[in-house]
């Protein structure tokens, strides 16, 4: 049997998979949830088992000017 989420969880995911299928990056998405941070964001969506959402939204992020001068 599996366990309903609560409202909140289920919110994050819907509105999660909304902005991913925008093309909205993690930072953009945490920022746009309410989260202080990507992190926290993606931690959040890992502890809801949605490893696969996570991974769709940090796709979607920019290259950070780091990892082009490498």
């Amino acid at each position: 049997m599996k366990t309903a989420r609560p409202p909140r969880a289920a919110a994050v995911i819907e509105d999660a998979e909304f902005l991913a299928s925008w093309g909205v990056g993690l930072t953009a998405a945490a920022k746009r949830l309410g989260y202080c941070s990507a992190n926290s964001l993606e931690k959040t969506l890992h502890r809801l088992g949605r490893y696969d959402l996570a991974a769709r939204l940090r796709t979607f992020e920019p290259l950070s000017t780091h990892a082009l001068a490498a």
